[in-house]
């Protein structure tokens, strides 16, 4: 490198980050009660799916909705954040920001 000083790039990698994403999903939402949460996170927050057509499959209503991404969040924020996750952001808050950060 000319004129600079080389040092390893120590920060993780977007792949990484949405690998240990999607483990902390599946460990967090790992309960029978949970597997309707569970597919709505695949579908929506791994998936990307629009979400309209997310709620319309998962059958929730908006309501619903709102209170079942509201316990997604913080329980996979939460296993991301405690260090199992590459990533030492808010992982919940970054959930949160999907909407904001990606078209539909």
């Amino acid at each position: 490198m000319p004129g600079g000083v080389w040092r390893p790039d120590i920060r993780p990698r977007l792949n990484e980050w949405v690998a240990d994403f999607v483990l902390a999903g599946q460990k967090a939402l790992d309960e029978p009660d949970w597997a309707s949460r569970m597919a709505l996170f695949r579908l929506y927050y791994l998936g990307l799916a629009p979400y309209e057509n997310a709620r319309h499959f998962v059958g929730l209503s908006e309501h619903s909705w709102v209170q079942w991404t509201e316990q997604i969040r913080p329980a996979t924020g939460k296993i991301c954040c405690n260090g199992k996750c590459s990533s030492r952001e808010d992982a919940s808050g970054m959930i949160r920001d999907r909407v904001q950060l990606l078209p539909d």
